[in-house]
């Protein structure tokens, strides 16, 4: 599980790499509306990190690559990676695009002529080292995406070893403070940042193999994130992260369910307070009492705790949802968002399986599913 953990390690562990590893930083912002980001101050943190930094700021589309070419510069030792792009963002089909200071809104069609793809830049990150974040600070406005695209960072395809958070500018600057402190990780970031958000499902990224990765997982309290004085339960810190990126009510319903007095318990309901929701009784307060596993009396729980490990994304979700409501089982909405309806249409797919009716799918139940719609 320590291993686990440390797969969302931060730049004070990623950089305890063996002395020949060139820990490489890459920031580059493009102008928007709003307060820019203090470049110059980010860069200072990241060099004081002992990374090779590079900036740059309001590249036209034939500039935007050439700061990345560091990126993928021999480094036989494979140091750390850190990368962090603000400004406009689109996205569609799983990837998304940082635009050029000089790009229209020509559409999909020309998305990788007027920007850089995420995607390539994390396959980047990945081929040069097992250890990178990837920060991209949404900078609102600027004109319409284009044809066949959407605003903003969508949610992306995981690749082992690089975990990738979206968010506002002034919490992505927070993050790269939090990620160059002392025994701090990614987990702990997305605690203490409520609007930053896991967008590439890597919640399994591993620093398998470095020295520090025993030491990289989350012991103190993450700033901000209040009341955490029970340590984390078996299994709950990788939940609990898989939970935030999804920043759905229903998600850390699900959380709480599997963990109703665990030590992200309390943080959990003020979540789903902040998106509208009301939280359970039992988990209104955060837990401090250690407890040598979650509090699962009933098949629902450890049910819940199978589905959470799945990581299904939200177009998995959508697509269960539709298999159920084909098959005679209304889901009440093919949104990805696995409210009361979904549960009860599952439950009742269960019964009628002969299956325990817990509401929750474990991964033969979805093999199951997927193979009853072909």
């Amino acid at each position: 599980m320590i291993r686990q953990i440390a797969g969302f390690a931060l730049l004070a562990a990623l950089c305890a790499a063996p002395a020949a590893a060139e820990d490489r930083a890459v920031v580059i912002a493009q102008p928007g509306p709003g307060a820019p980001l203090d470049i110059s101050q980010i860069a200072a943190r990241l060099k004081a990190a002992g990374m090779t930094t590079t900036t740059a700021s309001d590249l036209k589309a034939a500039q935007l690559p050439g700061p990345l070419e560091v990126l993928q510069a021999p480094d036989p030792a494979a140091g750390a990676r850190l990368v962090l792009l603000s400004g406009r963002f689109v996205n569609a089909g799983g990837d998304s695009w940082l635009m050029a200071s000089d790009a229209g809104a020509r559409g999909l069609a020309f998305a990788d002529r007027d920007g850089i793809s995420v995607g390539h830049l994390v396959t980047l990150m990945r081929d040069g080292s097992r250890r990178g974040v990837l920060l991209l600070a949404e900078t609102p406005g600027g004109p319409a995406p284009g044809p066949r695209l959407q605003a903003g960072v969508g949610q992306m395809r995981g690749v082992a070893g690089v975990s990738v958070i979206a968010g506002p500018p002034d919490a992505i600057a927070r993050a790269v403070e939090g990620l160059t402190g002392p025994r701090t990780n990614v987990a702990a970031v997305l605690l203490a940042e409520p609007t930053l958000r896991l967008v590439s499902g890597t919640a399994a990224a591993s620093l398998e193999g470095s020295p520090s990765a025993a030491a990289a997982a989350p012991t103190a309290t993450p700033t901000g994130a209040g009341g955490l004085t029970a340590p984390a339960l078996p299994g709950e810190a990788e939940a609990w992260v898989r939970a935030a990126a999804l920043r759905q009510v229903k998600a850390y319903e699900d959380f709480l369910t599997a963990f109703p007095n665990g030590r992200y318990a309390g943080v959990a309901a003020q979540r789903i307070t902040q998106l509208g929701g009301t939280p359970p009784a039992q988990a209104s307060t955060p837990a401090t009492t250690t407890s040598a596993a979650p509090a699962q009396g009933s098949d629902s729980a450890h049910a819940a705790v199978a589905e959470i490990a799945l990581n299904l994304s939200l177009g998995e979700r959508s697509q269960l949802q539709r298999i159920l409501t084909g098959l005679g089982f209304d889901t009440r909405g093919t949104d990805g968002a696995f409210g009361s309806g979904t549960r009860e249409a599952i439950r009742r797919w269960q019964g009628g399986a002969g299956l325990p009716a817990t509401g929750y799918l474990d991964a033969a139940q979805v093999a199951r599913l997927r193979r009853s719609a072909r």
